[in-house]
């Protein structure tokens, strides 16, 4: 065990320096205490780490609280039991010469798991709360989110079957944004209990969101003065470019699937409640649609095979 209290250390498997805490090597790290401006950077040959959070306040005033870069790839966050742990992140970032990233306040270059049965507070006062450039997948936990910008992106998907994400965001609350595998960049929820409020979109993806057995409530607001141009409750679709892997040429199509095979949801939003540039697909599900907009759009077809729904529009939608 080391201790970040200011002194110098250096060894194979962790290093201290100026309150930033570098782990090294692949292991297991139990975290616990308090950084009033420090950070943790995960890196070298540190894949398949788990990190546990066991009642951590960590807030930098410089870049991201967490940071897990290209070497530390399949990382494990794991909330500890009972445990409550807060990262917060800077005003304003500051970047190595030549560099963008870390732009948010847990970053992860390479796959991320997140688990356990701890509470999670991830306070973003400028740009994302939780940025993953990989797949980003939560298994369980309690998350309170809060962001200037987006609450939770997973770049390759965004994949939960548990827990309880409670997203406060000025952007998108979550999102992916691959567009260059229609295989990829997609939303698959399939449990926990999702509540969101955006001044962006709710839930966002380039390819498809797939949703089952989860409790979702959404509501999207028009703020005056906001950069965002789009406010609906949830979005799939867009251009996807991509090399065909049979004859080699480019393609570009449109991608676009919302599936819906079971759930509670509440959409109240201020644009359309489910968007879609393809296609809508419901097999059940219980759902309770409040908009200005449109209450359920399709570019192609909506099909809906069962359950109950109701949709009050604003406006001759």
């Amino acid at each position: 065990a080391v201790m970040a209290d200011g002194n110098a250390v250096d060894s194979s498997v962790v290093k201290i320096s100026d309150n930033e805490i570098t782990i090294k090597t692949t292991g297991v790290y139990v975290l616990s205490g308090t950084l009033s401006d420090g950070n943790i950077l995960i890196k070298s040959n540190a894949n398949d780490s788990t990190v546990i959070l066991n009642g951590v306040d960590i807030t930098s005033k410089t870049t991201a609280a967490i940071y897990a870069n290209k070497n530390a790839a399949n990382l494990t966050i794991t909330l500890a039991q009972g445990s409550k742990n807060y990262l917060t992140g800077p005003d304003t970032y500051t970047f190595a010469e030549g560099e963008d990233e870390p732009d948010a306040v847990l970053f992860a270059k390479k796959a991320l798991l997140m688990n356990g049965s701890g509470t999670l507070f991830v306070t973003a006062t400028s740009g994302d709360a939780v940025k993953c450039k990989d797949a980003l997948k939560i298994a369980d936990g309690n998350y309170v989110i809060n962001a200037a910008d987006e609450g939770i992106i997973g770049k390759d998907l965004f994949a939960v079957c548990g827990g309880i994400l409670n997203i406060t965001s000025k952007g998108d609350g979550i999102k992916t944004n691959l567009q260059t595998d229609p295989n990829l960049g997609y939303i698959d929820i399939s449990g926990g209990d999702i509540t969101v409020t955006s001044e962006g979109d709710g839930i966002q993806a380039d390819t498809a969101v797939r949703i089952e057995n989860a409790k979702i409530d959404i509501t999207t607001n028009v703020v005056s003065g906001t950069t965002n141009d789009s406010f609906k409750g949830i979005k799939t679709g867009g251009g996807i470019t991509y090399t065909d892997d049979v004859s080699g040429e480019t393609v570009t199509e449109t991608a676009g699937l919302i599936h819906i095979k079971s759930g509670d949801l509440t959409l109240n939003s201020a644009e359309d409640g489910i968007n879609t540039k393809k296609d809508v697909v419901i097999e059940n599900g219980t759902f309770v649609i409040n908009t200005y907009s449109d209450g359920i759009q399709a570019a192609n077809n909506v099909n809906i095979l069962g359950g109950g729904i109701h949709i009050t529009t604003a406006k001759n939608s």
